[in-house]
C-alpha cells in the first residue's frame, strides 16, 4: 500500500465571511499570485465543497490543511465536519457523519507554509468511489483561537492508502 493524495479545495462555497484572495496581496515580493482563501476573524467563517473518493481508497483517510502564515505567531482553531454520501443516499444530509476540532500554531515569520491535520475517527465513513461533502471552518469564538487576524488556506489534501 502507497500512500496517495489529492487536492480537495475546488470549486469552493465561501461563507459567512470566508473569501477568495490572492497570495500576493499579503507578501512583500509579490511573485507568485496564488489562489488562497481567506477566513477573517469572525465566528463561523468557512468554505463548503465536496469529492469523490478516488476508486483506490483502502483506508487511513486524512485532510490536510494547509495554510501560508501571515506571522502572528497565534494559534488557529479549526472544525472540520464531513459526510460521506452512498448511492441513493441524500445529498442534504440533516448532521455530519463527524465533527473534528484541531489547533494549529501559527509561525512568527509571515508566509511560512504551516500545515495541520484532521484524522476522521470513523474511517470506514469513508468507501471508495462516494461523494464526500464537508465544511472547514474557523472557531475564533474558541479561546484556542487567539489570532485576531486573517487566516489564509491555500489547500486542503485527502490523503489515503491505496491498494
Amino acid at each position: 500500500m502507497a500512500t496517495r493524495s489529492i487536492s480537495i479545495l475546488r470549486e469552493v462555497v465561501p461563507a459567512s465571511g470566508a473569501r477568495l484572495g490572492a497570495l500576493s496581496q499579503f507578501g512583500v515580493n509579490n511573485r507568485y499570485s496564488s489562489r488562497v482563501i481567506v477566513f477573517p476573524d469572525r465566528v463561523g467563517a468557512q468554505i463548503q465543497s465536496q469529492f469523490t473518493i478516488p476508486a483506490d481508497y483502502v483506508a487511513t483517510p486524512t485532510v490536510e490543511i494547509v495554510m501560508p502564515t501571515i506571522g502572528t505567531g497565534q494559534s488557529i482553531r479549526w472544525r472540520f465536519e464531513y459526510n460521506v454520501i452512498a448511492d441513493n443516499q441524500s445529498m442534504d444530509p440533516g448532521s455530519a457523519d463527524e465533527t473534528l476540532g484541531v489547533t494549529r500554531n501559527e509561525s512568527a515569520n509571515p508566509l511560512r507554509n504551516r500545515s495541520v491535520t484532521v484524522t476522521p475517527a470513523v474511517p470506514a465513513n469513508f468507501n471508495a468511489n462516494e461523494i464526500c461533502l464537508w465544511n472547514l471552518i474557523r472557531r475564533s469564538d474558541q479561546a484556542a483561537d487567539d489570532s485576531y487576524s486573517d487566516v489564509l488556506v491555500s489547500d486542503l489534501v485527502f490523503r489515503y492508502s491505496d491498494v
